[in-house]
């Protein structure tokens, strides 16, 4: 199975988006059984689209931490799959790094990149604000196994894994949340 772009380089990507309203909401996921986080490729078949917990949808401080997991849960399904559908209906169309790392994934994928390793965990989730119907700002510790990227035609890239202070900015929609902004933090 095909696996595409490192996590590093879409946290790097994402980190770049702005801080606007979204928008209109764009269409909901296909729903699906968990995925797994593997660290390493395999079919694709016996991967399936994340399903969002039914309190990631609530406008709440519990509901915000749980988006925030949801997220990169999806964000190793679209490693794992090369279909980044997933990510785009949680990830805001003004967010300028959002919508770069799904294209730079989209070209990894044409490029025929297989992604071994890099699945993501997060932890130490604490909300730095929220406002019922306005942003929530959570900040979170990101961990990253160590993973390898092969293209065809070019140098193998590893990437050593590691932990970094993320600060994610949600916005209330309808059906629950949408990323509007993602940050490192010292």
């Amino acid at each position: 199975m095909r696996r595409v772009l490192a996590a590093a380089i879409f946290v790097v990507l994402l980190a770049g988006c702005g801080n606007k309203a979204p928008e209109a909401p764009p269409r909901r996921a296909p729903s699906a059984t968990t995925t797994p986080t593997a660290s390493s490729a395999t079919s694709s078949a016996a991967v399936t689209v994340p399903v969002m917990p039914e309190v990631a949808r609530s406008h709440t401080e519990a509901g915000a931490k749980a988006f925030v997991v949801y997220y990169w849960h999806v964000v190793d399904y679209v490693q794992q799959t090369l279909n980044t559908a997933p990510i785009e209906v949680i990830s805001a169309t003004t967010c300028a790094g959002c919508q770069a790392g799904i294209e730079a994934m989209r070209k990894l994928a044409r490029r025929h990149s297989h992604l071994t390793g890099g699945a993501e965990t997060v932890s130490s989730l604490r909300s730095e604000a929220v406002i019922p119907n306005h942003s929530v700002l959570v900040a979170f510790n990101l961990t990253n196994e160590p993973q390898r990227v092969d293209t065809p035609g070019k140098k193998t890239v590893l990437h050593p894994g590691g932990t970094t202070n993320k600060l994610m900015s949600l916005l209330p929609r309808e059906d629950g949340w949408i990323a509007g902004e993602l940050r490192s933090q010292p």
